[in-house]
């Protein structure tokens, strides 16, 4: 039957429902526990972030370690390598601890996040050069 294949076309509400919610409503706040976004690095990041991206920042916020104070505050401002850098980070996170495991254990995710940010920093560290 390929005649039948058009009979979906036009069907009544097909597509739409839902097209009069503004798009861009979803990225006002965060779908965990609806946190609110200002207009600082943070939530600016998380706006424009999608995917992969957007779900290891969701993982920043769940846990506390971006807090809900700095996703609100217009008043935040990160530089975008230290971003990446916790981006990176939670990546890695979402492979230790899957999501669909259930949520992140908070103090192991924090202390994960903390040991790792450590490193990155300690490998950026420039070379001591000894004393003048």
């Amino acid at each position: 039957g390929a005649r039948g294949g058009a009979a979906f076309i036009g069907s009544p509400g097909a597509g739409g429902r839902g097209t009069h919610f503004p798009m861009h409503g979803i990225d006002s706040t965060l779908e965990v526990g609806g946190l609110s976004l200002g207009k600082g690095t943070w939530a600016t990041a998380y706006r424009q972030a999608s995917g992969a991206r957007r779900d290891a920042l969701r993982v920043l916020a769940s846990t506390g370690i971006v807090t809900e104070r700095e996703l609100a505050d217009d008043l935040t401002v990160i530089s975008e390598e230290h971003i990446e850098e916790c981006v990176v980070i939670a990546g890695e996170m979402l492979q230790k601890w899957p999501p669909e495991r259930g949520p992140l254990p908070t103090r192991e995710a924090k202390a994960f996040f903390e040991d790792r940010l450590a490193q990155m920093y300690l490998s950026k560290a420039p070379p001591q050069w000894g004393h003048h």
